[in-house]
């Protein structure tokens, strides 16, 4: 076997280490050879070194300019990057160039939608079915591109398509759910809403000895409720938690670490103990559990409709009175100006969030202290902004949203209100009872429902919503002049 080939078998075992170790002194002996280049940077591609895979698959593309497959995967990783443009320009060059045209068309319809380019990206998805009449992934994508345009009468018969081709397509039927919950179908939205635990015909829920519940009495009864995966839906779907600990004779609570104090504070007649990636078998966790359920499957019993919800007027989560008092303390100014946390963008989803240019219009309202709640590294951006417009947002080197959310919940309680994308800081906001103003997208996650400018889950909350595509504009103008209305 040569050095290349184990190269390739150490990548294809995911041995990401050693088959770079048997590239290196290849491309230093022959630093011509595309085929070398190509690996390194998938390799680097699945390392999520993203710059140094770029450049790789670059220099692999301009030694064999007419690859079609090393142009693919340069889109591929361009895609992954957020890098959309570099992305449909690369898929373009490589349908050119290559035989397997399907692959490569799902990818790029995918990467037209994402930039919100639909009518092509429909286009592109029908082209497949030209030859594949049957592709469940193009039926699949092109009900994608339908509930994105909010065209959900088409979307749904894309699903209901391919559900009819294959019964058991478990993304058709999460797609289904979503869609359904989305237009407030709660009851059929929630009981579809299982198969997200199914993947290739495979039950993915973890092991247990205890039984699922499945609706009935818990007056007598221990229930174990275990968290979802997202930081927002665990925080989201704790909202049920009250009356469940009502109704029951004992509750026990698995949720996300930095979620640990909170839910110990908020629920303090339950038993809530950390999460452990390690821990898939529940039963040692709560041996004397009657019921054991995923906090979203309480939905099916517990939100069957709206009226369901109940009036958090003052939220189901507390904060720390003495932090939130330190925050207080921190925060105080004596020109007591309005107190305003602002969260602007995703890092991980690009169509929820914006650049804090484009918050323009609020950041111009006089009279108003912003803090930045921010994850991540926005310091370049937040001083571009202070600068342009002769402002300072205050950002506390204590606090760490995301990692540590009990600090970050005090946080939240010592503003005056709070403005946030739809992601864990704007439902930590909600479940606190703090007022919090949410901007969506056109398309928003099933659970900010449609057509409706207040949460079900949150009564505290205002939602800003795009009346069309990509029309961040309009929602940074409605809560700018919401945003002075509060102050005069």
């Amino acid at each position: 076997m040569t050095p290349f080939q184990k190269a390739i078998q150490h990548f294809n075992n995911n041995e990401l280490k050693e088959a770079n170790q048997c590239i290196a002194p290849l491309l230093e002996q022959d630093p011509t050879a595309s085929e070398l280049w190509h690996l390194f940077g998938i390799i680097a591609a699945k390392q999520k070194h993203h710059h140094l895979a770029i450049n790789s698959l670059k220099k692999a593309c301009s030694l064999s300019p007419a690859n079609g497959n090393f142009l693919f995967n340069l889109a591929n990783v361009y895609r992954q990057t957020n890098m959309i443009d570099e992305a449909i320009e690369h898929y373009q060059n490589a349908l050119k160039h290559t035989s397997n045209k399907r692959s490569v068309y799902i990818n790029y319809g995918i990467a037209l939608k994402e930039k919100g380019r639909y009518d092509q990206a429909l286009s592109v998805f029908q082209e497949i079915l030209k030859d594949h009449a049957n592709d469940m992934q193009a039926y699949l994508n092109i009900g994608n591109v339908f509930t994105e345009m909010g065209q959900y009468t088409s979307a749904m018969a894309y699903y209901e398509k391919v559900i009819q081709l294959q019964p058991k397509n478990h993304e058709a039927h999460r797609n289904k759910a979503s869609l359904l919950l989305t237009q407030g179908n709660l009851k059929e939205g929630f009981n579809i809403y299982e198969w997200r635990w199914i993947q290739n015909e495979t039950f993915l829920q973890r092991k247990s000895k205890i039984g699922l519940w499945e609706g009935s009495h818990l007056s007598d009864k221990h229930i174990f409720v275990w968290g979802e995966i997202g930081l927002g839906e665990e925080i989201m779907f704790a909202s049920v938690f009250p009356e469940l600990i009502q109704t029951s004779r004992k509750v026990s609570i698995e949720c996300a670490p930095n979620l640990l104090s909170l839910f110990i504070r908020s629920f303090p007649r339950a038993n809530v103990i950390p999460a452990k990636q390690s821990t898939t078998d529940l039963s040692p966790l709560v041996s004397d559990a009657h019921f054991q359920c995923p906090s979203g499957s309480l939905m099916r019993f517990l939100r069957e409709s709206f009226d369901q919800f109940p009036q958090h007027k003052n939220g189901y989560l507390k904060a720390d009175s003495l932090k939130v008092k330190e925050c207080n303390a921190k925060y105080y100014a004596p020109d007591k100006k309005m107190k305003v946390g602002i969260c602007w963008t995703d890092l991980f989803d690009s169509n929820h969030g914006q650049t804090l240019e484009q918050w323009e219009p609020i950041l111009s309202i006089p009279d108003i202290q912003f803090f930045n709640f921010q994850s991540g590294n926005c310091f370049d951006e937040i001083e571009r902004m202070e600068k342009k417009l002769n402002i300072k947002i205050i950002n506390d080197p204590d606090i760490e949203p995301i990692k540590n959310m009990d600090d970050h919940a005090a946080q939240i309680q010592a503003m005056d209100l709070v403005i946030s994308i739809g992601n864990p800081t704007a439902q930590l906001a909600g479940a606190l009872g703090q007022t919090v103003w949410v901007l969506l997208p056109f398309a928003s996650d099933w659970y900010w429902f449609s057509n409706r400018n207040k949460s079900p889950w949150y009564p505290c909350m205002r939602l800003f919503r795009q009346p069309r595509l990509n029309d961040w504009e309009h929602v940074m103008r409605s809560a700018s002049k919401a945003l002075g209305k509060q102050l005069f």
